[in-house]
This record gives structure tokens, C-alpha cells and sequence, in this order.
């Protein structure tokens, strides 16, 4: 579970807390769950659940007086594919927008959309011989059979945690062997998406942005001294920028906050 206090809610490059005049940021929460359970041999089954609520929301949807933007429900199911070292995963995203639920409101067809997806996920770490993954690479590719007609999202992601308790340097630091520093970076493209949403005029399919990520993490458990039963608590800054590579339908976004996560 993570609550993220951020500054905007930034999804495939389109700012969703943004309204003219805004000013100083207003406050953007976030609350990601997640559970699973695993089916030894066959994988495993989950789901994971997105709330989003919006200090300002109203400004965006003056019919409703209701802070909570989004609401996602996401069922999976992953399978382990040991010879290639590659992990498969495929489900069903629900989206939810409750303003648009609302009596008010100018569009009641915008209150819910869905979408298939695959993933492939890949433990790199033999392919360079390595303890532990170096860019832990992936490929996912979304259809929305919903609000966009059955538009493509297609992504391609890399990331690496780096555990300062690693360094020799480090680890006996009372405070810096606790902290975790894990930069990101996700190529996304689309097919007609951008259209779907009525950003652009036209169809289109090319590349829509990279966003970069700096996820910094602070174990508290560890710290704490806290045995493994009790979970794993840890709270840190988190920095986002959206680089757009369509401008005609995306602009530079840069976000932050702060990230809170508990795992068990």
C-alpha cells in the first residue's frame, strides 16, 4: 500500500490536476493497493486498486462537489516463465471518474472506461551476471475498449534500485544504509489515443513521451529494527518529469510529492 501527497497527477503525459489560473499547486492525493496470492505452479492471481482524490476538484468539475477524481480496479493474473527469465502478465483496468457520475454533469459517457493489457517483465540480473537486476526492463501494451474506441497504449520501462547499504562506504552509516535510490525512465506511444481523448484533431501513432522518475525511499523498518513479520514501512521524496515528444498534444510537466509505503 502507498499514499502519495503530489503536486499534480500526471497519466501517460496528460496533466489531470490542472486548471487555468491554478497558482500555487494544489494538494493531489494518491493511494495505490495491492494485493495477491500465489497459485504455485500456475503463477498468481491479484489485483491492484488506485484512489485519487483532488483538493481542487471542483474547480475542474463545478457540477459536483466531490474531491474524489478517480477510482481504478485492475484484476491480474501473472505467470513466471523461468527459461527466459521473463514474467507474463495480463488484465483488466477499470477507470472510474465519479464527478462525471454526478446529475450535473455535461457528459455522463465520461464517467467510466476499461481496458485490456498484456506485460512482459524481465530479471536481467543473469543477463549480466549480476546478484541482483540492473534495468529490470519491461514492455506493456494496453487497448482501451471504452471512451477512445479501442485506441493502443504501448510502453517500454527500465529502472534500478540502488541500496546505499551496498557500498562499503555506506552501510555502516547510521542514517544513509537505510535509503534506497531508484531512478526510472518510461517510453510511451499510442495509436489514436491522444485522438480518443480529443487532444488532437486526428489520428495519430508515434511516440508520446518519456517520463523520468526519482524515487528516493527511507526504510524505517530497518531503522526501527523492526523483524521481518511487522512488514516493511518506508516514506521518501518522489520527482517526476514528463518529457513530451508529441507537442502538439502534451506539454513539459514537471511533479513531486511525497511517498508513504507499507508492504507485508
Amino acid at each position: 500500500m502507498s499514499y502519495m501527497l503530489m503536486s499534480d497527477y500526471i497519466w501517460r503525459g496528460i496533466n489531470l490536476s490542472e486548471y487555468p489560473h491554478e497558482g500555487r499547486e494544489k494538494a493531489n492525493n494518491q493511494m495505490y493497493i495491492n494485493v495477491e496470492y500465489d497459485l504455485k505452479p500456475f503463477g498468481a492471481v491479484g489485483a491492484n486498486f488506485f484512489f485519487e482524490f483532488f483538493e481542487a476538484q471542483p474547480k475542474l468539475t463545478p457540477w459536483s462537489d466531490t474531491h474524489l477524481q478517480e477510482i481504478d480496479y485492475n484484476p491480474y493474473w501473472k505467470y513466471p516463465v523461468a527459461p527466459i527469465d521473463m514474467t507474463f502478465e495480463t488484465g483488466w483496468i477499470a477507470y472510474s471518474f465519479p464527478p462525471y457520475s454526478k446529475s450535473g454533469s455535461p457528459d455522463h459517457s465520461l464517467q467510466y472506461t476499461n481496458e485490456w493489457y498484456v506485460k512482459f517483465s524481465f530479471d536481467d540480473s543473469k543477463w549480466f551476471s549480476q546478484p541482483k537486476p540492473v534495468l529490470s526492463p519491461y514492455f506493456a501494451l494496453y487497448q482501451d475498449v471504452g471512451l477512445t474506441g479501442g485506441a493502443l497504449w504501448a510502453e517500454l520501462g527500465v529502472s534500478h534500485a540502488f541500496d546505499l547499504k551496498d557500498s562499503p562506504k555506506l552501510a555502516t552509516s547510521p542514517i544513509l544504509k537505510n535509503v534506497s535510490i531508484t531512478p526510472s525512465a518510461v517510453l510511451g506511444a499510442q495509436h489514436d489515443f491522444y485522438h480518443g481523448l480529443g487532444l488532437v484533431d486526428h489520428d495519430t501513432t508515434k511516440l508520446a513521451n518519456i517520463n523520468w522518475v526519482l524515487d528516493i525511499s527511507y526504510n524505517l523498518s530497518e531503522a526501527l529494527n523492526l523483524p521481518p513479520s511487522a512488514g516493511k514501512f518506508t516514506v521518501g521524496p518522489y520527482l517526476g518529469y514528463s518529457q513530451p515528444l508529441d507537442r502538439q498534444a502534451l506539454n513539459d510537466e514537471f511533479y513531486g510529492g511525497l511517498k508513504v509505503s507499507f508492504s507485508w
